[in-house]
């Protein structure tokens, strides 16, 4: 740069000073560096465009800027503006160091800083300059409680101005003031002008806190999850004055009763937060407000699962007068005992140290798409602190348990004990092995328990010898007593081959009073159930407190007849006299059981000329779409005749057992076809299967069974089989079909099958809740079936869905001897697309005020093995009448209604015809 055009800047820039341009750096202090030529430099950097004289078109002026500034910055350039309009103001970094924070805090018409500029109102009527006028800017860092190391945020204030007192940023909290130093002795004052950096530490209560300026911020609003149609509601912050104001919560248009306003991405402590106290308005019909929480475990672990469940809900019922309330009503307060919800005998809450999400759910579906009453308002939601539930230890009654018997009391008991094939303790008590568990040795049987939410543990038993063959013996039978909150225990064997599956057993949670139980497995056609038996344990989730399983006894037996739609004649006991489970009527017939493997029995029918044999039966035949005989080696036998009498009419099904085996055909293609039609031999192994039709129009309760013979001689005979078309329900009466069920329970988990009863169990759960007016509220259980591979996450739609478009029943064939007298049944329909795939939506689902249910008187106190059924009109439903093809049902609902009870019933088969 030439010296002479150096010479003269610092002229100008002498001119400026004079004239009253306070240029930051030329003004002395730590930032003065008038000698220096790079900052004379950086002035003309910063001012290049005010170096030389712009001229505008007519009806134009020229707007200069005048940075007065040493520090170096972005480049500004004069701007060309039209008479009367407005100048754009310009947008000015700092560019390298800058200690002081200095940044434009507005801009002058003269260098003396008298005439400030307003960009949105003030014209341009000449050409000018405006001049810039900066200010330092200080750092106010916030801490919050303790965290003295990591800041909660720092804003930057210009010199001489006011911080504004902000309450919430104790987010989630009540704040108990602001002050100067972590020891929070001296109060922050908020009128005092910044004049250096500071800092503040929020002081804030260790209770949860949620204003009702919180809520409105940090809530989401989001539609009801299980009802289309429905639509997103609003929130809004109604400030009275004061600090005070309240959340205004519109749940929108809602077809089912939850919908919620979602409050997400928090860390909030709320180990001293055993109860909730709410301030809240009630202005619409809602009946209840629901609360879900997800919370974290001191260790980072979540309290329940990963997402909300109602082990992590409390639910308050509103009062007559807490519903429908006037804007000008008072507010009622109320405090929510959230650590009395036991989930597993213990408080989730209680033991909960974060909160990371909570969903407010209001109880209200909307009479129609206008009905938008469904509003709550909220004014607070406070902490308050209760201990009561936060412990985790085991209840006296176990803990008492936790100690061995005396052992010379242990030693009679085992003298006293008969030998079966397996293990009886205490006699066995020394072939036991603990596994993540503690064992005891106890008079009536091995107690084994687990620390709280202890995984897999367990106990094992290893056989010295190879005694037990498990294709013989198909059928463990175990004794034992469970003192928890569990009900699924899993069992898991190892054969001499060295395979080892696990199988899981679902057993009933312990009740008021612990009862002992015997479960039967039918391991009939399981995986790897073969050889000898090599080792046998048990593996246990710790879902709670009381840990604690007694097991008395664990029996291998003989192969037992499986229960299936139809009669089993793979028996090992069909052939001994006195015996009356099987034929009560023979006429020329001797039989015994075959012999052979497992898988490889029968009954040896050998017959004279007009030979039979029948018997009374207990079954149902309802929705079956075939009937089929199972059979090999007929010698001298040509036809089976099967009679089925039904509501006291007999139907005969004749089987050709005298044909050959139908063969493959070869299609253009050159592949062997092999299609089956009614009256046909096909091969299954060395086995035979002839199937018809079954008659759907003589259905309902099997009274008698007769099989009688054309020829002389014998035949093998395995089963009488009725057949459910896969696409007509779902039959949960043949254990070997279940496994390739996937419907699921209420929690999506898939199904229990009784192998005892040969049937789903519907497990209930009951239990009693206390509001704050010391009323009692009683909630019963329900069960959730989804159809097919139907359940993956959100999406509850699948290829197992039903096509009822020519459908008008659904039967439930159930056994009930509790005394539980109805239930309702709700039933789930999506559509089909045009190109055949499942919508993902539910159109119609469980809710008593769309018509969308049916409420069915059932059977009380049955006998084991007796079945009934009820039936569903599906006409009834709105969807299914209105001649719309492609209808489906996704999932149908049980759920107990009268009375409320802790017993379980029976389901056989969901049949759609």
């Amino acid at each position: 740069m030439r010296n002479w055009l150096k010479a003269l800047l610092i002229g100008l820039c002498s001119l400026f000073m004079l004239a009253g341009c306070a240029i930051p750096g030329l003004s002395g202090g730590k930032n003065s560096t008038t000698d220096s030529n790079e900052s004379v430099e950086s002035i003309i950097d910063s001012n290049e465009s005010d170096s030389s004289d712009d001229v505008a078109e007519e009806g134009y002026y020229v707007v200069k800027f005048d940075l007065c500034t040493t520090l170096k910055t972005n480049k500004v350039s004069s701007q060309e503006v039209e008479e009367g309009d407005v100048v754009v103001k310009p947008s000015v970094g700092v560019i390298g160091d800058n200690p002081d924070r200095m940044e434009i805090d507005s801009w002058y018409t003269d260098a003396e800083y008298t005439n400030e500029w307003n960009f949105t109102m003030d014209v341009v009527e000449e050409n000018m300059t405006l001049y810039a006028k900066w200010v330092k800017k200080f750092a106010v860092t916030y801490y919050l409680g303790d965290e003295v190391d990591v800041p909660m945020y720092t804003r930057y204030v210009k010199e001489g101005s006011l911080i504004p007192y902000q309450p919430e940023l104790s987010d989630g909290y009540e704040s108990n003031g602001f002050f100067t130093t972590a020891m929070h002795k001296t109060p922050f004052d908020f009128n005092q002008p910044i004049t250096e950096d500071v800092n503040v530490y929020i002081h804030r209560s260790e209770y949860i806190y949620f204003s009702g300026k919180m809520i409105a911020d940090r809530f989401e609003m989001k539609a009801a999850m299980s009802g289309a149609g429905s639509t997103v509601g609003t929130i809004e912050y109604v400030d009275e004055g004061d600090g005070e104001g309240y959340a205004k919560l519109n749940f929108g248009y809602s077809t089912a009763a939850d919908p919620h306003a979602l409050l997400q991405n928090v860390t909030v402590d709320i180990s001293a937060s055993q109860k909730l106290e709410v301030t809240f308005k009630n202005l619409g019909k809602a009946t209840s407000l629901k609360f879900y929480y997800l919370n974290w475990l001191p260790d980072g672990s979540y309290t329940d699962a990963p997402y909300f469940n109602e082990a992590c809900a409390y639910t308050y019922h509103y009062n007559t007068d807490e519903m429908n309330m006037d804007p000008t009503d008072e507010w009622v307060t109320k405090v929510f005992d959230f650590s009395s919800i036991l989930n597993n005998g213990v408080s989730n809450w209680g033991i909960s140290a974060t909160m990371i999400s909570l969903r407010i759910q209001s109880g209200y579906i909307s009479e129609n798409p206008e009905d938008l009453s469904n509003e709550v308002w909220i004014k607070s939601i406070k902490g308050i602190p209760d201990d009561t539930y936060t412990s985790t230890e085991d209840s006296d009654r176990v803990a008492g348990m936790l100690q061995h018997d005396d052992s010379r009391d242990v030693e009679n008991a085992a003298n006293a004990q008969q030998d079966v094939l397996g293990w009886i303790f205490p006699k066995d008590y020394s072939l036991a092995a603990a596994n993540g568990a503690q064992i005891y040795e106890k008079t009536n049987g091995l107690l084994f328990h687990s620390d709280f939410r202890a995984k897999e543990a367990g106990v094992s038993f290893t056989l010295d010898n190879e005694e037990i063959n498990l294709d013989e013996k198909t059928t463990i039978r175990i004794r034992l007593t469970n003192y928890g909150y569990s009900n699924k225990i899993r069992l898991e064997y190892r054969n001499s081959y060295g395979f080892v599956k696990t199988k899981d057993l679902t057993i009933s949670p312990c009740g008021d009073t612990p009862e002992s139980k015997v479960y039967v497995l039918n391991m009939f056609g399981e995986d790897r159930y073969e050889a000898n038996l090599s080792s046998l344990g048990f593996k246990y989730d710790s879902v709670g407190v009381d840990n604690a399983i007694l097991i008395e006894s664990i029996e291998f037996l003989d192969f037992k007849r499986i229960e299936i739609p139809g009669v089993n004649m793979n028996d090992k006991d069909a052939g001994v006299e006195g015996k009356d489970q099987f034929w009560t009527e023979v006429n020329g017939v001797s039989y015994a059981y075959n012999g052979g493997s497992m898988l490889d029995g029968g009954t040896d029918f050998t017959v004279n000329a007009g030979g039979y044999v029948a018997t009374d039966v207990t079954m149902t035949n309802r929705g079956y779409q075939s009937i089929t005989l199972k059979y090999k080696n007929a010698v001298g036998i040509t036809k089976v005749y099967v009679a089925l009498t039904i509501n006291g009419q007999e139907m005969v099904y004749t089987y050709d057992v005298s044909k050959d085996v139908k063969q493959p055909t070869v299609n253009d293609e050159g592949i062997p076809v092999l299609e089956i039609e009614a009256g046909d031999v096909k091969a299954n192994g060395d086995w035979r299967e002839i199937f018809f039709p079954f008659n759907f129009e003589l259905s309902g309760k099997v009274e008698h069974v007769k099989i009688s013979f054309e020829g002389e001689g014998s035949i093998t005979m395995q089963e009488i089989r009725f057949n459910m078309d896969k696409n007509s329900g779902v039959d949960f009466s043949d254990a070997a079909y279940t496994n390739y069920i996937l419907a699921r329970d209420w929690d999506g988990e898939i199904i229990s099958y009784d192998n005892s009863y040969s049937a789903a169990t519907i497990s209930a759960w009951y239990k009693e809740t206390v509001d704050s007016e010391g009323n009692v509220q009683a909630n019963s259980g329900s069960l959730r079936y989804y159809f097919g591979a139907m359940y993956q996450g959100a999406n509850k739609v699948g290829e197992g869905n039903i096509d009822i478009s020519d459908k008008s029943k659904i039967i439930i064939v159930y056994n009930n001897q509790s005394d539980i007298n109805k239930i309702t049944v709700g039933i789930g329909l999506t559509d089909v697309r045009e190109d055949e795939s499942w919508k993902e939506d539910i159109t119609q689902v469980f809710n008593e005020t769309s018509g969308k249910v049916n409420t069915l008187e059932i059977e009380q106190g049955m006998a084991e093995g007796e079945w009934a059924s009820v039936e569903i009109d599906l006409t009834m439903f709105n969807t299914l009448s209105d001649g719309t093809d492609g209808r489906a049902i996704t999932e149908v609902l049980l759920h107990q209604t009268n009375p409320l009870s802790t017993e379980s019933f029976m389901v056989r088969a969901i049949i759609v015809i």
